[in-house]
């Protein structure tokens, strides 16, 4: 009886190291996410793009559609009277006009209008609601008021500064303490451009916290054509910022951050897609919508705010507000639920993203969670971007904790020489380590996806320790609990 309760609190002693390890080894998601960062863009002012002060008293600037043509006669904001889209007109003469405050000039604003940069303020306010406990989360417009105190602000005149406003003033007026970028006084209509303003900001905070990813993320709803339906979401293959019309900067290379661009797109796209198509059947599910805005191919925005980021940014068009029904099923300001199931498929886009992985095994299968030289161990990495070449590195075990985004895998002293792998079609890559080819001693692997020189939150990790065959007592335990569970030991022991 002595002797069992001995082996069994061995068991125990040797259970718990083993899963403190296991914790460590695998990485998981709970150690990742407080390294990661978002930053939450509305989408355009309500007031025009410069929108100086004054603007909420006295701006008329409105997008309006010709009945048939669909091209944009008055230059501004997207506003849609409702009901006349089923007559074949996309909005009234005086949708939007009760930006003039009553009393001087204004008239009641139609009860049925939609207003873009309403409507996207809604999804990026759910998105906050969804994701601000697990990442640090940064906006580029006012997210202080619930979604609840927004639906009884909306078709109100704003006679202050409230979450209608544009990024220039939030960030220049509202926030505290005012972002660094403003050098000119909005109201003196030489303000930062607003769309330069939002990518400024963000590159602002991504220069200074190196022990974060952030990502970019952009809302707005789609136009003109009142056929089409559906999601489109953007990347960018420039680098820079981008002026002019289209088609944009044909001679932008395509380099690590556009390939990190483009998944975030794609990752969010499916996503986003998908949840809708299950909410409403009818609502197309096409990954070919997630795009290069840079060609315009299904896309009429200049895409200036996702092209001049540092980091992942993407452009999410979550339908068209010229096509009745993508109002009705998911645009509405009174539809928060389908505001919320954009935001919890926004969230899983963003840990798609975020979530490569990788897996070890010897060539039977089963996992292992120490390189051994005296067995083959496979490498199996999944959910990275299709048909890529990405970076294994075998380097010197360091606390995750510690990294550095930015920091050279060229400084990290790594025994073994970096290697390329491609990977397949659906995003997986396999690697096999001959045994005897790595020296003993204890080791991180990470799979550098977007940069090959740099470490990346959004990079795979994981620690693995290398250890010799043990032929002790102890030793033979410690190796046999890597393929066995405490249940089948007790069973064996009994």
């Amino acid at each position: 009886m002595k002797n069992k309760t001995i082996f069994h609190l061995t068991v125990l002693v040797f259970s718990i190291l083993l899963f403190s390890n296991l914790l460590y080894a695998k990485d998981p998601w709970e150690s990742k996410k407080k390294h990661i960062g978002v930053i939450i863009d509305p989408g355009h002012a309500l007031y025009g793009n410069l929108d100086p002060q004054g603007a909420n008293l006295s701006s008329n600037k409105f997008v309006q559609y010709g009945p048939t043509s669909g091209a944009s006669i008055v230059s501004g904001r997207s506003c849609i009277n409702v009901p006349k889209l089923l007559q074949g007109t996309v909005e009234s003469v005086e949708c939007g006009k009760y930006l003039k405050v009553s009393g001087k000039g204004g008239v009641p604003r139609d009860p049925d209008d939609y207003v873009e940069p309403e409507g996207s303020a809604f999804f990026a306010r759910a998105l906050y609601d969804e994701i601000h406990n697990d990442f640090s989360v940064n906006s580029t417009r006012d997210l202080s008021y619930s979604l609840d105190q927004m639906l009884s602000m909306v078709r109100k005149p704003n006679v202050g500064n409230d979450w209608r406003n544009s990024a220039t003033t939030y960030l220049c007026y509202m926030l505290k303490p005012a972002f660094s970028g403003c050098s000119k006084k909005p109201d003196a209509g030489s303000s930062p451009y607003d769309y330069d303003i939002r990518w400024k900001f963000a590159n602002t905070i991504y220069d200074k916290e190196k022990s974060r990813d952030y990502v970019f993320i952009s809302y707005h709803s789609n136009a003109p054509d009142p056929h089409a339906t559906g999601t489109v979401t953007g990347w960018s293959s420039a680098t820079d910022k981008i002026t002019g019309a289209c088609p944009y900067d044909k001679n932008a290379k395509f380099n690590s951050l556009a390939l990190s661009k483009k998944f975030l797109a794609e990752s969010l796209h499916n996503q986003i897609s998908t949840a809708l198509n299950e909410k409403i059947p009818s609502w197309p599910n096409d990954p070919n919508k997630a795009v290069d805005a840079r060609t315009c191919s299904l896309f009429q925005k200049n895409p200036g705010v996702i092209s001049g980021t540092k980091m992942p940014a993407a452009l999410v068009e979550v339908g068209f507000h010229t096509n009745y029904n993508d109002i009705q099923n998911v645009l509405a300001y009174d539809n928060l639920e389908a505001k919320r199931v954009v935001a919890r498929a926004t969230f899983e886009g963003i840990k798609k993203f975020f979530n490569a992985s990788i897996k070890t095994s010897d060539l039977s299968g089963t996992t292992k969670y120490t390189f051994t030289t005296d067995e083959d161990i496979i490498l199996n990495g999944a959910n990275y971007p299709k048909n890529q070449n990405v970076v294994i590195y075998v380097v010197p075990l360091k606390d995750y904790e510690t990294y550095k985004r930015g920091d050279l895998f060229s400084s990290m002293r790594s025994k073994v020489k970096p290697i390329t792998n491609k990977t397949d079609s659906s995003g997986k890559f396999s690697y096999k380590f001959k045994k005897g080819s790595i020296p003993a001693g204890p080791y991180n692997v990470i799979i550098a996806i977007y940069d090959p020189s740099k470490f990346e939150w959004v990079d795979a990790y994981s620690a693995m320790s290398v250890t010799k065959p043990s032929t002790s007592l102890f030793g033979e335990l410690a190796n046999r609990l890597q393929d066995w569970t405490v249940t089948d030991l007790m069973k064996k022991h009994n």
